[in-house]
């Protein structure tokens, strides 16, 4: 997974007991078979049980649309929304919702216009890009120069590089190993932990138009603090070389390699996968590992085909949403999502404008307020974030993820007191949130910061 910040809030829970996790699978189960009522009764008991479980609430979602209750369905997706606004999840609820106003204003839709796989086809190019931007190593640069820290589990990291090679196009990538981390494109080091439960992490760093060389970080222990099996840490490692090949994104299909998880499942590199790691590589890159004298290819056809022009990419969904804005200007949810493009921009003022426009509309809207409080975090005025955040956990004082959030920005400013006395308060109101992992780190670092 990359690195940054807004991936630390990312929550997508375990299930708390071993039938509410049955009454999830079971649910996919049905779900995949187009049994929606039967998927729907499963879904409904398994966020009986655990109700912060992000991924049941949207395949929930999901179920109400294959009913053909599309009311419901957007209740739901919007509970995705408030509950992990920058998550991919929610941005895949945003496009859902925007179907159902199509449905409303008389255009029908059907289950599978908003599955979970609509958004991909063959593969999901468009998530692999950055803002819009193609960024991998340059093929006539190649072979890669590939070191791995030594270790139990350098073999397997091996295998997990050699997956993506073999399955990459002829005369694309390839790599060699060398012994000098000082000299390699991809360095690969093992940890004893990461923040936020990360299994790994890929560092893509970039100079201009010029990719720098990658850092993969890959923890040798589970949760448990047991050590990882050769296997497991295979399709972990899998996963990071993704990310530094160039797949900066992740794919919001569970069965894909680049999936976003917590937690390991093992799995293989899906055809999803494959095809998206083909594609990346034939479109023209705007920022690579370039010869001397070599630059970017101005306005390239192949890249306008697949994923629109480079400066319009995500202007292009600016423009969609902006139009859904003009259509129904008094939904907060389409205020909210165009503040939210205009954060990935960088057009922070126009992101600040349209959440402050959403908060008008309803000013307990938690995903307006919270996309307000990281834009202004962005910024750096840091008294108007800490406006922003004191406002969430006034107004949500149990919320786990809104004192989670602010505690961790208060010690980012080293701010400890105070965030301390923030998770002092969460677990006053709310008791069953010292047992929550991330909460007990924060604890944990702040009652004992050395």
């Amino acid at each position: 997974m990359k690195t940054f910040i807004i991936a630390i809030i990312i929550s997508l829970s375990l299930t708390n007991s071993a039938f509410a996790y049955k009454n999830y699978e079971w649910g996919k189960v049905e779900f995949k078979k187009g049994n929606y009522a039967k998927a729907n009764e499963l879904f409904k008991n398994e966020l009986t049980e655990n109700p912060e479980n992000l991924k049941c609430r949207y395949f929930y979602a999901q179920s109400f649309v294959g009913i053909n209750n599309p009311a419901k369905a957007q209740k739901e997706y919007e509970k995705v929304i408030e509950q992990s606004p920058n998550s991919e999840l929610a941005e895949l609820s945003s496009i859902a919702i925007a179907k159902i106003h199509e449905h409303y204003t008389g255009n029908p839709i059907k289950p599978a216009t908003i599955t979970l796989d609509s958004p991909l086809g063959d593969n999901y190019i468009q998530f692999a890009a950055e803002k819009g931007k193609i960024i991998r190593w340059n093929i006539s640069q190649m072979p890669l120069k590939v070191y791995v820290e030594p270790s139990g589990y350098y073999s397997a990291v091996v295998a997990a590089m050699d997956s993506w090679v073999k399955i990459s196009e002829p005369k694309t990538i390839s790599y060699v190993l060398t012994n000098n981390f000082k000299n390699a494109n991809i360095s690969v080091s093992f940890v004893a932990s990461l923040d936020a439960g990360a299994a790994g992490v890929s560092t893509t760093q970039t100079k201009g138009y010029f990719l720098r060389p990658n850092f993969v970080k890959l923890k040798t222990t589970n949760a448990a603090n047991n050590p990882y099996s050769q296997e497991e840490l295979f399709n972990i490692a899998q996963h990071e070389f993704g990310h530094s090949l160039g797949i900066l994104g992740h794919s919001p299909v569970e069965e894909d390699i680049m999936f976003f998880q917590r937690s390991n499942y093992i799995k293989n590199l899906s055809q999803r996968d494959i095809n998206t790691l083909k594609l990346l590589y034939r479109l023209d890159p705007d920022k690579s590992n370039f010869a001397n004298g070599e630059t970017p290819l101005i306005n390239s056809v192949k890249n306008d085909v697949f994923i629109g022009n480079k400066d319009g990419r995500l202007d292009k969904k600016i423009q969609k949403t902006v139009d859904y804005v003009k259509k129904d200007p008094k939904n907060v949810l389409n205020w909210t999502k165009l503040g939210n493009l205009y954060y990935y921009s960088g057009k922070y003022q126009d992101a600040i404008t349209c959440y402050q426009k959403a908060l008008e509309i309803n000013s307990s809207f938690d995903a307006a307020r919270s996309g307000l409080a990281f834009v202004y975090e962005k910024t750096g005025d840091f008294n108007k974030a800490v406006t922003q955040f004191t406002k969430l956990v006034k107004q949500k004082p149990d919320d786990i993820n809104h004192a989670h959030n602010f505690a961790l920005y208060l010690i980012y400013y080293k701010k400890s007191n105070e965030a301390l006395g923030i998770l002092n308060n969460l677990i006053k109101v709310n008791p069953d949130a010292k047992n929550d992992k991330n909460i007990k780190k924060l604890m944990n670092y702040l009652k004992n910061p050395g």
